[in-house]
């Protein structure tokens, strides 16, 4: 999936919507946009593909701005 032009792996789709977790260097990408760091993810991986970093924020998805690579 494409995200604002990144390419993120880790995509959930749950009963509260579409989401992603991302790290600091990949939030500056985006400009923070839609970058909540009120939710503890110091236990998990960036999910833009290729990153390795430790997850800062929990990032909301909006279905209407994302490019669906394959189907969940």
């Amino acid at each position: 999936m494409i995200y604002k032009g990144l390419k993120i792996e880790d995509v959930i789709e749950d009963n509260v919507g579409v989401w992603s977790q991302v790290c600091e260097s990949c939030a500056k990408k985006i400009d923070h946009a839609n970058c909540n760091e009120l939710i503890p993810l110091d236990k998990y991986l960036c999910g833009v593909e290729n990153c390795q970093n430790i997850a800062k924020y929990y990032l909301e998805i909006e279905s209407k701005k994302y490019i669906n690579e394959r189907s969940f």
